[in-house]
Parts: C-alpha cells; structure tokens; sequence
C-alpha cells in the first residue's frame, strides 16, 4: 500500500510539473510572437533566450509583458483574452520581483547586523 502511495505521489508531482512546463512554454511561444512583431526578430535562438530569462528575478515580468503584446498584436486576440490569461501571471511576476528584492534588501541587512556568519564556519 505504501507503494502506490509512493507511486501516486511522485506521478502527481510529474503531471504538475509537466502542466507547468506547458503553461510556461505557452507564454515563451506568445512573448517569442511579440518579439516578432515588435522587434523583428526571429528563429530558435529568440524562444531559448526568452525560456532562460524565466530564471532571472524580472524575466517574468518581462515575458508575461511581451506574451500578452504578442498574443494582442501578433496571434490577433481580443483585449479582454488576453488580460484574462496574461494579466494573472503578470500579478505573480510582480509580486515574485519585488518579493525577491525585499528578501535580498534584507538578507543585506541581516548580513551587515550579524556579521556575515555561515554555517560552519
């Protein structure tokens, strides 16, 4: 029994994990569109540019922007689709931005108070 929790468990995790993948790889391909269009750049090299910035702290911002941009411009949807699909992630692209530059503010802070002192050391 303790198996096919396990098992369940772990095909949960890679199912989540593959919608994920999907919804990003959706809005890469809408952010690459409005690249397209508002740059005029084109080809392999824009999507994987615009799948790394997801790390970056503002990629999100930045992806969710363009994706909404070439989903309007570009694929021709209506204002009111993409503010219902793009508007939410840009929420959590600003709410990640500015959180992990409150974090990192004050990490500095408790570095300077506390002297920088790390584990083990």
């Amino acid at each position: 029994m303790e198996l096919l929790k396990g098992l369940a468990g772990g095909f949960l995790f890679l199912a989540v994990m593959g919608i994920c993948l999907v919804v990003l790889g959706f809005y890469v391909l809408a952010a690459a569109a409005g690249v397209e269009e508002l740059l005029g750049w084109s080809g392999w090299w824009v999507g994987a540019i615009l799948f790394l910035m997801i790390s970056m702290r503002v990629g999100f911002f930045i992806i969710s922007c363009l994706g909404a941009y070439g989903a309007y411009a570009a694929w021709g949807w209506d204002w009111y689709w993409v503010a219902g699909v793009f508007f939410p992630f840009l929420i959590i692209a600003i709410a990640a931005t500015l959180g992990g530059g409150i974090l990192a503010i004050a990490g500095g802070f408790y570095q300077k108070i506390f002297g920088g002192r790390r584990a083990g050391a």
